[in-house]
């Protein structure tokens, strides 16, 4: 009515301060709309009212940020120009600020080059266009990757910097004016995998370019773009794969080294650089020979300039293929010539890289193969000096036309026709048949098998044995040349003479006389007066050696023992000799005049034998000295086999052939020895085992006599200590039976492979080199408490652990509560029973699934149930998370109740409203 108004109405009118728009980014964006603008100010209030308006009623809900910040996306414009842009908090009231925002043209993007770079980024890429602008949020968009820089060059193009790449493959390349409208062109850009040159080949070409140079590496693409680059100059290259392109080296003004890299887009070169050569092509004056034979084989030296020393210097004899070059200088190189299937001459060409050869009409002929039929005689004094006529075919009239006899050349060959040459023998240096051979090159030579037999006059060679007791007696066998059947033969020892005895052409028998201790020479005479003079050689008497001892003086019938000998009167001979018993004589090693060493020969049985020695390898004295041969040592096995790398451990050596000597030795590798060793009987001993500086694997072998040993081929390994750092679990039932992990180094699968607990020894698995596992065993004492652990690899030594492994008693559940709970989990239930014990690993399992437990008391312990999709499952407990102990009883999981609806869903703060909860 106008004059009364109500008095307790709810309604509420709110007077805000005005809204104030300080500035808008960005301050353009294109017609089409869609612009996100940052509008900040002051007074904005969050409201669903909130709203922007821009120019006359293109009015937009506004996002809220702050008092001094919203954000409106522009409604589309029907044509560019500027157009206020207002705030209203309430949609009704909006502000009177002047802040324009522009409508532009969008930019489009036409097309990039390069249109593809590596996933390093780095690559400046061109974008060609339309409606670009300079402005401080120009920005590109590879993909989803802002680009580190946009440079404007004009309203058409913007160069864009390629960002790195996380992976490699086709991205859209979008540009924004505003930094916030992006173009939707799509143009694609490729991001490829980072190009690597590894390897080029050839790596030397001519100055004058144009070498086919394979480039190897990794990451090339076959693009229209790919190029090499010879330092400054770019060619292009050619796909092959996606490990090799090819390029054609551009010329060069000058010999020296360039760097080689190769670029996918023609822009981004790789930088690893492998060096390319340039020099001057290679120029041929001169081959020698000039001809060889169609078999190949002739070693052709070729001169020239330009050659060079490379691992691919090559020539070319006509269209044959290429043969490796030996490089001697610049100038000059040497060739095998390959064979050639027809008779005639053939260009020679030259290649410094094996790909471009060069030739400058320098001629090689191919001529047929000489061959040798008869040379008469065949045989001369070494005197030489005898014309020998060579017959055969293909003779060549040169200036290195020659016989070769041996490897002495003829000292005058004269060409009769290419059938026939005359050669005149070389002297030789003694009689025998040597291969004969002709060149008519001086480089190749028949090979035939054509010999020439020298033959010499009557003298003495040498003489077997070289010595004779002072006694006499001895027969000596005189070898030479030139002896006859004459009765007169004679021998001068000294000059005293003394019958010979003719054994054929080559040999003479004469028996030496008794003379004094000493040096003589030895002459033979056909007649029985004209002896030879200054033959050489030498024939001595000695003295007769004589035995006082040996060492050892026992080892195996299989012969092998390295035996010293001690006495007098031993000499250094080639026909000192040891015998053992009444035959088996075998060289002796001569040390000094009352020391030798011999190796004993095998025998058939065992037994004893008398050892002597004779310088002459025929006189023996009677000795005192005797051998004793026993059976070889086996051994069959080693407990353990296996110990610590510091030694100490004590193994028993089972086998055959073992003897109580103070000799009796064990070697562990062939080169380390035990420290002690101990008999016990013919068939086991103990060693102690040495140390070593590293883990291996030797042979064990034993001698009883300190230099045989056996070769059973029995293994012993030498291994690292164990190192043990942590267990788990700690503690188990005394029950036995938990598995226990042990974490440490070194561990090492061994037969004695174990653990201990206390003293109960238990068998262990390896795992790895770090873990092994163990099933303690009942506690011994049957109670709880603490025992030492400790591990051993060999069943000996035992490494032990700082801390203790506890025995607990066995864990009893007699009940839970409550035994039902949902499925989502969240239950706390309590099980209860006897022997809990408060630890961290104390656990809780339903169905499958552990869950922590807590610690109430001895006979009580809680758990929060996991959830489940299972409906029953039993509940079961661990002290020490791994054994777990099973409930009676089984646990329900039952769906987790839950409400639809409340009515009525408000009420008074001070009235108990009833309420109805519908589920």
């Amino acid at each position: 009515n106008g004059v009364d108004f109500t008095s307790e109405s709810m309604i509420e009118y709110i007077y805000g301060a005005d809204v104030i728009v300080s500035g808008i980014s960005p301050d353009f964006g294109g017609m089409k709309g869609g612009t996100s603008v940052t509008v900040t100010g002051s007074n904005f209030e969050f409201s669903e009212k909130l709203k922007c308006r821009f120019g006359a009623g293109n009015e937009v809900s506004a996002g809220f940020v702050s008092s001094t910040e919203i954000v409106c996306v522009a409604p589309a414009a029907s044509s560019a120009g500027s157009v206020d842009v207002a705030v209203s908090n309430n949609g009704v009231d909006f502000d009177a600020s002047s802040t324009l925002f522009e409508y532009k043209d969008g930019a489009a993007v036409g097309s990039i080059s390069p249109s593809s770079g590596s996933i390093v980024g780095g690559t400046i890429v061109t974008v060609t266009g339309a409606n670009f602008e300079n402005t401080n949020d120009l920005s590109c968009l590879f993909g989803t990757l802002e680009s580190p820089s946009a440079v404007y060059k004009s309203s058409t193009e913007v160069e864009c910097e390629a960002p790195l790449s996380s992976s490699a493959g086709f991205v859209s390349l979008e540009v924004s004016t505003n930094g916030v409208d992006y173009t939707t062109d799509a143009a694609q850009f490729l991001f490829l995998e980072v190009a690597k040159l590894i390897s080029i080949e050839p790596s030397s070409g001519s100055v004058d370019g144009g070498t086919s140079v394979l480039v190897t590496g990794f990451g090339f693409v076959d693009s229209s773009q790919l190029k090499c680059k010879f330092d400054s100059t770019t060619v292009s290259g050619r796909y092959i794969s996606s490990t090799q392109i090819e390029c054609d080296s551009p010329p060069s003004s000058a010999s020296g080294a360039v760097n080689i890299e190769v670029s996918m887009n023609g822009v981004d070169f790789t930088s690893d650089s492998a060096t390319f050569a340039y020099s001057s092509s290679p120029v041929i004056s001169a081959v020698s020979p000039a001809f060889g034979p169609s078999s190949g084989g002739t070693s052709v030296t070729i001169t020239g300039t330009s050659f060079e020393l490379s691992k691919n210097l090559r020539c070319r004899f006509g269209a044959s293929d290429d043969v490796f070059a030996s490089y001697t200088s610049s100038t000059s190189i040497t060739c095998l010539a390959p064979s050639s299937t027809s008779i005639g001459s053939v260009d020679v060409y030259v290649s410094n890289n094996g790909l471009d050869f060069y030739s400058t009409s320098t001629l090689y002929e191919y001529k047929p193969t000489p061959t040798i039929t008869n040379v008469t005689p065949p045989s001369d004094n070494i005197i030489g000096g005898t014309l020998v006529t060579v017959t055969g075919t293909y003779f060549e009239d040169t200036p290195f036309v020659s016989c070769i006899f041996d490897e002495t050349p003829s000292p005058s060959t004269k060409y009769i026709s290419s059938t026939e040459i005359t050669c005149e023998v070389p002297p030789a240096t003694s009689s025998s048949t040597v291969p004969f051979k002709l060149t008519t090159n001086g480089h190749d030579y028949t090979s035939d098998g054509s010999q020439f037999s020298y033959f010499q006059s009557f003298a003495v060679l040498s003489v077997e044995p070289d010595r004779a007791g002072v006694n006499g007696g001895d027969a000596v066998l005189l070898t030479g040349y030139g002896f006859v059947n004459d009765a007169s033969i004679k021998c001068s020892f000294g000059g005293i003479k003394v019958p010979g005895k003719y054994i054929s052409s080559t040999s003479i028998e004469c028996n030496a006389p008794s003379m004094s201790q000493g040096d003589v020479a030895l002459e033979v005479s056909l007649n029985g007066e004209d002896f030879t003079t200054g033959s050489g050689i030498s024939f001595s008497f000695t003295g007769v050696a004589s035995v006082t001892s040996i060492s050892p003086t026992f080892g195996p019938i299989g012969g092998g023992t390295s035996v010293t000998v001690t006495g007098s009167d031993f000499e250094f001979s080639k026909n000192l000799k040891c015998r053992f018993g009444a035959a088996a004589i075998v060289s002796a090693g001569y040390v000094s005049p009352t020391e030798v060493v011999c190796v004993v020969p095998p025998t058939a049985s065992s037994g004893t034998v008398s050892v002597s020695v004779s310088n002459n390898g025929l006189e023996f004295d009677p000795s005192p000295a005797n051998f004793d041969y026993k059976p070889a040592i086996v051994v069959s096995k080693v407990t353990p086999s296996v110990g610590s790398i510091a030694g100490g451990t004590i193994i028993l050596v089972e086998g055959t052939g073992f003897e109580d000597s103070s000799a009796l030795a064990c070697a562990f590798g062939g080169d380390v020895y035990s420290p002690s060793v101990s008999y016990v009987s013919s068939t086991s001993i103990t060693c102690e085992v040495p140390s070593v500086a590293s883990a291996k694997s030797v042979q064990l072998s034993v001698s009883s006599n300190g230099i045989d040993f056996s070769a059973d081929n029995i293994k012993f390994d030498f291994l690292n200590d164990i190192e043990l750092f942590s267990f788990e679990p700690i503690a188990g039932a005394t029950t036995g039976g938990t598995s226990v992990l042990f974490n440490g180094f070194n561990f090492v699968n061994t037969h004695y492979l174990s653990c201990r607990f206390g003293g109960v020894v238990s068998s262990a698995r390896l795992i790895s080199a770090n873990m092994i596992e163990c099933d303690t065993p009942a506690a011994a004492s049957g109670v709880g408490g603490q025992v030492d652990v400790a591990v051993t690899l060999d069943g000996i030594s035992f490494s032990t652990f700082g801390e203790q492994f506890s025995y607990l008693e066995p864990l009893q559940i007699d009940n839970i509560s409550p035994k039902q709970g949902p499925s989502t989990g969240g239950t706390e239930v309590t099980v209860t029973g006897s022997n809990f014990i408060f630890s961290k690993d104390l656990k809780c399992r339903f169905g499958t699934t552990e869950v922590s437990a807590v610690y109430v008391s001895s006979v009580a312990v809680a758990c929060l149930t996991p959830s489940s999709s299972e409906t029953s499952v039993e509940v079961s407990v661990a002290n020490n998370g791994v054994d777990f102990v099973k409930a009676a009883a089984y646990f329900e999981f039952v769906a987790a109740p839950s409400v639809s609806s409340v009515a009525p869903s408000k009420g008074s703060v001070s009235v108990g409203t009833g309420v109805t909860l519908t589920g």
